[in-house]
Parts: C-alpha cells; sequence; structure tokens
C-alpha cells in the first residue's frame, strides 16, 4: 500500500515539471487519496507496473484447477451376526420317543412313503443330525448307529433344535399304499391322513378308536373278547401290532376294544345316532347327540361305523342316506376318520340300495369302506344266524369264541365281523396312524 501511494506522487509531479516547462500555470493539485481497495485483499506485484513489463509477453502458469469435491454419504457398514450351529454329540442324546402306541418307526426317506427300517420302542433316546425344511421330520442316529428319518410329532426333544441344518425335503405329496387285507378294506387314501393330522390339533387320541352302530355293534360277540385278552389269531398273526396299539390307552371304561359305546345301543338307527333324547344321560351334555357325546367324551382318531340293519325296515332309504352322510360329516368335523361298513343281508328285506348308499358316500368324502356284506357271502346262510337278522356265532356262551380265528370259527358271522374289523384297524393304523 505505501508503494503505491509513493508512485502515485512520484507521477503527479512529473506531470507538473512537464507543465511548468511548456508554460502552463500552475495549477494547485491536491492530493486525492486512493479508495481504499476491498476488504478481500487482492494479490499485487512487488513493484509498480513498467512499460516493458506490459510489453513482455507473460509466460502463464500451471495453476491447478480446484475441483469440487464430492462429500461421500456416510455408508452403514453392515454388522455381522454369526448363525448359531447345531452340533450333536453322540454321548448326550438330543431326542427320545415319546410313549404313544408301541413306538416310532424309522424310514429311509421323509415320508410316509418311505420304506421303514427300523421300529423304535417308548423311550428309546436319539440323536439328531438334520431336520426337513418344514420341520416335520427329523434325520437320526439311533443307538445301534443306523441312519434314518422320524416325524417329530412323536419325538420328546432333550435340546434346542431350533438351529438343526436343513439336511433334507419331505417327499412330495406322498401317498397311502392301497390296503387289500382280504378285500374287506378299500379307500385308505391319503385323505384319511389329512383328516387324521386334524384330528391331532383337536386334541383326538391317536391310539383310541369308536364305534358307531345297533345290536351288531354291541353284542358282547364282538371285538369285546379282543380287549379282553382272550383271542386266537391263528395265521393271522400280523394282525398282533394293531391290537397291540389299540389296547393301550383306556377310551372310557375300557380300551377301544372292550369299550362300552355312547354311540351304538340295540335296535338304533341312523335316527337315534343323532337324536338328543337317546344320549347318556348323566354323561352327556344338553340338547347333545349320542354321536357328538361319544366323540367328546372318548376323543378317538378312528369310527368304527355300521348302522343300517334296522334302518332298512323303519327308515326311507333317502333319509338314510342323509342322516348317514351327518354322522360321516361329524365325524370330519371333528377330525375322526369314519370307517363306514356295509351292512350284512336281513331275511324280507333288500340291502343292497342301503350297501350302495354307503358305498356311495364312502367314495365322495374320500373315506374308508369296510366290505363287511361281501365278506360275509361266502359263508354258510351268508353269516346270518336262525334269525335272519344277527350275525351267527360259534358258542353262545363263550363269547371268546367269536374271537378264535381258526377251523371252522371262520365260517360265523361274528367271527369274520372281529377278524375284518381287525383288518381294517390294522390297514388304518399301518398307513394312516404309523410314523
Amino acid at each position: 500500500m505505501f508503494a503505491l501511494k509513493s508512485s502515485l506522487r512520484q507521477l503527479v509531479l512529473i506531470a507538473l515539471v512537464v507543465l511548468n516547462g511548456c508554460q502552463i500555470t500552475q495549477v494547485a493539485v491536491t492530493p486525492v487519496e486512493p479508495t481504499p481497495p476491498p476488504t478481500t485483499p487482492a494479490v499485487l506485484p512487488s513493484q509498480p507496473p513498467t512499460a516493458m513489463s506490459v510489453i513482455a509477453t507473460l509466460t502463464p502458469s500451471m495453476t491447478p484447477t480446484t475441483t469440487a469435491t464430492r462429500t461421500p454419504t456416510a455408508t452403514r457398514t453392515p454388522t455381522f451376526t454369526p448363525t448359531a450351529t447345531f452340533t450333536s454329540t453322540p454321548d448326550v442324546p438330543d431326542a427320545e420317543v415319546l410313549e404313544i402306541g408301541e413306538g416310532l418307526r424309522v424310514r429311509s426317506e421323509p415320508g410316509l412313503s418311505a420304506s421303514v427300517v427300523e421300529n423304535l420302542a417308548a423311550g428309546t433316546q436319539l440323536n439328531i443330525i438334520g431336520r426337513t425344511g418344514d420341520g416335520g421330520w427329523y434325520q437320526i442316529i439311533t443307538p445301534g448307529g443306523a441312519t434314518g428319518w422320524v416325524w417329530g410329532n412323536y419325538l420328546r426333544f432333550l435340546t434346542d433344535v431350533s438351529a438343526v441344518p436343513v439336511t433334507g425335503e419331505a417327499l412330495q405329496a406322498p401317498t397311502v399304499p392301497a390296503a387289500n387285507n382280504s378285500g374287506s378294506i378299500s379307500g385308505v387314501s391319503s385323505n384319511a391322513r389329512l383328516i387324521f393330522e386334524r384330528g391331532q390339533q383337536l386334541g383326538n387320541r391317536r391310539d383310541v378308536f369308536s364305534k358307531v352302530g345297533d345290536s351288531l355293534t354291541v353284542a358282547t360277540f364282538v371285538l369285546y373278547p379282543i380287549g379282553w385278552g382272550a383271542y386266537n389269531l391263528g395265521s393271522y398273526q400280523h394282525l398282533q401290532s394293531a391290537i397291540n396299539f389299540f389296547s393301550s390307552t383306556t377310551a372310557r371304561e375300557g380300551n377301544s376294544f372292550a369299550n362300552i359305546s355312547l354311540s351304538a345301543d340295540n335296535g338304533w338307527t341312523t335316527r337315534d345316532i343323532l337324536d338328543p333324547g337317546h344320549a347318556r344321560a348323566g354323561i352327556c351334555q344338553a340338547g347333545e347327540t349320542p354321536l357328538e357325546c361319544e366323540y367328546r367324551v372318548v376323543r378317538p382318531s378312528v369310527a368304527l361305523i355300521l348302522i343300517g340293519t334296522n334302518d332298512v325296515a323303519n327308515v326311507p332309504l333317502d333319509e338314510y342316506r342323509t342322516n348317514l352322510q351327518r354322522i360321516v360329516q361329524i365325524s370330519l368335523d371333528r377330525g375322526i376318520i369314519p370307517v363306514v361298513s356295509t351292512i350284512p343281508n336281513r331275511l324280507g328285506f333288500d340291502v343292497a340300495p342301503f350297501n350302495q348308499a354307503v358305498t356311495a358316500i364312502a367314495q365322495s368324502n374320500d373315506i374308508p369302506l369296510w366290505d363287511y356284506w361281501s365278506a360275509m357271502q361266502v359263508l354258510p346262510n351268508t353269516g346270518l344266524s336262525p334269525d335272519g337278522v344277527h350275525p351267527s356265532y360259534p358258542s353262545e356262551t363263550d363269547f371268546a369264541q367269536s374271537a378264535n380265528f381258526t377251523g371252522d370259527n371262520l365260517q360265523y358271522g361274528y367271527v369274520i365281523r372281529n377278524l375284518t374289523a381287525l383288518e381294517v384297524l390294522d390297514a388304518v393304523w399301518r398307513y394312516v396312524l404309523s410314523y
């Protein structure tokens, strides 16, 4: 700033000298203070500019251009959370088989249609090495070192299995193998499995069945001897497992075979089963039908339904069909597998239309059909006793003979009633209730 002022003064003096030399009247010149520069300091040369400096070509200097730098947006750094891992220790069991029925089946693959590789008793301890994506099936190692798959609903877990790795997927749309035991049972399909699973959610008992019917059901010849242990399987030893399975739990007053049903009585028709007026006082609730009462009290997974011998004489076919469908629907609504049976001949009546109705209902509802009528046709007098109404029996007083499946006993109607009932229960147990 000082140098600038000094240069200005020098220029003014030179101008005065020139003017005086030209004899121009001297004019008093008052130096004018320059306007203060802007507050922002300017970059000025260290010396005042000269003519030479003006003419000279200035060599430009490379001044870096300042480029605006974009401030980076803050980026969230992901936090790594370790995934829980599951390690099974051979000496420490991860689960054990629940005390239900005869235990649990180990299958080669995670599905009902897979082959059975081993049967595990209740209480067997297992190590878990995998599961299906839906958490229904678990891959296990048995105490003997075998590997297979079991259904998780029948395991008691002894450790947290939430981190068990997925090692397989359940077989797609497993189908239940067609049951064909002497031709007495058909229609045991995958739908029966769906009914059963719904019933398990409702609290039904897997190893309990109910009896629904008339005198052909409540007679002491029918199933009671099996429940008492007074039976002889003869060459039908394969039925023992089903007997063991359904004998292990008390239905109400006894196991399922020996229990007195609340939905069966002498002389009953389909009307009576659905009539609250026939419900057992002191046990059934107000307005409850005998069928609803039986199902509420017993909570079965299966119902053996043989009703119609009295209907053929007292109930029109259309009403019978409607009533039977209602019985089936009540069963389905409660997650109970209804097994409907054809009725045997009755002297003086045509049972064919009624059996056609039974068959049609079984097919339309996709439920098991028990063809008792066909099994009776090969017996003397089509399996009927002299009264032409009830099945025949080998002994009027020795009820155990009706559960003796050997020799000439197989020529009697009640014996075949018991034998085919066991075949029905065996098929349902093997293809629906077992894992």
